[in-house]
């Protein structure tokens, strides 16, 4: 038993998959726009999990946020995670840019010279390394992720679970979500403007989903899919 599973859904994904695909036996999708990967044959869908034990920030928040320099009433806006141009990164700093004081935008998550470059340019405070995940929803007021195109992204997950008000293009994970059981946060459009995100920004507020996502996507749900599924082929 050889199973593909695709995480992403772009032209990465479709490379691997046109490189292993012989390979596989099973096809497996974190959605159902990564499962639009597999061009032929029968698959399955398993969303991501949350490691609920991840979210526990290591410090208060006040703390967290005069280290990274953010100062009272301003509202932060962030994007969290891997920082490369298929995930729109800068999207936070042209939205606050349209918007203007108090909001202020950031970028969290591992990033390249040429990126700290640019984020001269765009007047963005960019906080490169391995932040712990809840630290950054603690210190957020906003997280945006702007991406065209995700098979996940689990930052969604995480930012509904922590309780974090949430901006997300309607893609993956967020459009299952969305599908399925309503609007569990501030969804855009895939190719929203910078206008559009910023004034979603403006609407978004604190939903009360978080149990949900909790107990859906909570890591040990994701195990117990994964299990019968695997169980499922070998039977």
């Amino acid at each position: 038993v050889r199973v593909f599973v695709a995480h992403g859904f772009g032209k990465w994904t479709d490379d691997n998959y046109h490189r292993l695909a012989n390979l596989a036996t099973h096809q497996v999708g974190v959605s159902r726009d990564a499962a639009t990967t597999f061009r032929s044959g029968p698959h399955q869908v398993i969303h991501g999990g949350v490691d609920l034990d991840r979210l526990v920030p290591t410090r208060p928040r006040d703390e967290i946020r005069e280290s990274l320099g953010i100062k009272p009433g301003e509202v932060l806006v962030s994007h969290i995670g891997r920082v490369s141009p298929e995930k729109n990164p800068f999207a936070v700093a042209r939205a606050c840019r349209i918007l203007g004081s108090p909001y202020r935008a950031a970028i969290i998550g591992e990033c390249t010279s040429p990126t700290m470059e640019r984020s001269k340019r765009d007047h963005v405070a960019i906080y490169p390394g391995a932040m712990p995940v809840a630290d950054a929803l603690s210190a957020s007021d906003v997280v945006v992720s702007a991406s065209p195109a995700e098979g996940g992204p689990l930052i969604a997950l995480e930012a509904m679970a922590f309780g974090c008000p949430l901006v997300s293009t309607r893609v993956g994970v967020v459009r299952d979500i969305e599908s399925e059981h309503g609007q569990w946060c501030e969804t855009i459009d895939p190719k929203a403007s910078d206008a559009d995100v910023a004034a979603a920004i403006t609407r978004v507020g604190q939903r009360h989903q978080s149990h949900q996502v909790r107990e859906l996507f909570r890591g040990q749900a994701m195990a117990a899919k994964w299990d019968r599924y695997l169980s499922s082929l070998i039977a």
